[in-house]
């Protein structure tokens, strides 16, 4: 076997003879000569998958291309080689049409066998292999036109979600655009509330109602459990899947992403498979990207309404003190009236203290007034202006 050619020893041969006898001396023979995987066939065989067929025939007379006929007939299209002891016009034309690609005269030595068998299976290999790098370029080539139409649409869906107006539509968004951007059948958003409560199922899409109930708060050694822990995304599918990724529901592929804040974990972005494809590296680029989109908005959304709750405890402290400043405004003003009599001399000639006091209260009243018109300003600028008289 040092003559044999190391690029034809994954090959496999069907060996085709007249009977099941010759086939399997013939599938020996060319074992020995190729090392290659050889199995036998005649007439009457059923298909056998190959990567080579040689047929041997002997006899020239009643259908001696039969047993290649009937892999033919069963879907068997690999490259055959023929040794026979000669060959007429006629059958050249019939063995065309069975795709045979050699001719080999009878008799032949092992020696001009192998000679003849390895430029033929080296001339198959390349075409495997040929055929496997252009399905390669092909998958990678449709993996990048999917990767290029994610991008696309995770653009359109991010601006869509940091444009909610409130929290609800924002996780609404996200699930819907979550089964549909990763093509699976369900995705369901958990948040966190905090203070060591467990997480809670908040927006949801593709789940049956009647399934909602046992969804609602998952198990604490859940893959959102483990999701909400470590802060990284968690894959789990075919037979990695087990029946505590969703109490209740059968999936085969189930991908988990944390919803990321500047304070931690927010919550937990589920996205599952029932069947069909798995997920792969660009559906999981996909769901830290959306995933990464909401937890943006979430907290931008926290913090406007943080700022709007702090804007209204200063209306409602500044209302109190305008209302105090309103009452007061009526003894303010006879203070100053008094004070300007006093100044006159309506009550008589006052000492330099006297004086000095009733400039400094004078001075107290108008800065009152001046905080109040201020406050009265400034509620004027916050507060919703009334609608027009219809």
């Amino acid at each position: 076997m040092d003559n044999q050619s190391d690029t034809a020893q994954d090959l496999h041969i069907l060996a085709i003879a007249e009977t099941a006898e010759a086939a399997r001396e013939l599938a020996a023979r060319l074992q020995a000569l190729t090392g290659c995987a050889v199995s036998a066939a005649d007439a009457l065989s059923p298909l056998q998958p190959c990567d080579a067929i040689v047929v041997d025939v002997s006899q020239l007379r009643l259908a001696p291309f039969s047993g290649l006929q009937a892999q033919r007939r069963q879907g068997n299209t690999a490259p055959a080689i023929l040794c026979a002891p000669r060959l007429t016009g006629e059958m050249a034309a019939e063995v065309f049409d069975l795709d045979v690609r050699r001719f080999i005269r009878k008799p032949v030595t092992d020696e001009e066998l192998r000679t003849e068998l390895e430029p033929f299976l080296q001339g198959i290999r390349h075409e495997r292999e040929r055929a496997a790098r252009e399905r390669g370029l092909e998958a990678a080539q449709k993996a990048l036109q999917r990767r290029v139409e994610q991008l696309e649409a995770l653009t359109r869906i991010g601006r869509a979600i940091a444009g909610s107006p409130d929290e609800s539509t924002a996780l609404a968004r996200t699930v819907e655009a979550a089964t549909y951007l990763l093509r699976a059948d369900e995705s369901l958003l958990y948040l966190y509330p905090g203070e060591g409560r467990g997480l809670e199922l908040k927006a949801w899409h593709g789940i049956a109602e009647e399934d909602i109930g046992v969804l609602w708060h998952p198990s604490e050694d859940s893959i959102m459990a483990e999701v909400l822990e470590t802060g990284t995304p968690v894959l789990r599918q075919d037979s990695g899947v087990d029946s505590k990724v969703t109490t209740g529901l059968f999936v085969q592929a189930a991908l988990a992403a944390p919803l990321v804040v500047h304070r931690g974990v927010a919550g937990v972005l589920l996205v599952q498979r029932r069947e069909g494809r798995l997920f792969d590296g660009a559906d999981i680029a996909a769901v830290l990207s959306l995933a990464s989109y909401t937890g943006i908005t979430l907290e931008r959304l926290r913090e406007r309404a943080e700022l709007e709750a702090r804007v209204e405890e200063a209306l409602a402290a500044s209302r109190l003190v305008c209302a105090h400043v309103d009452t007061l405004a009526g003894p303010i003003g006879g203070v100053e009236s008094n004070v300007l009599a006093l100044l006159d001399g309506e009550f008589g000639p006052l000492d330099e203290a006297q004086q000095n006091a009733a400039h400094r209260i004078r001075l107290a009243a108008e800065r009152l007034q001046e905080i109040s018109h201020l406050i009265q300003d400034v509620m004027t600028k916050f507060e919703p202006s009334s609608p027009p008289d219809g």
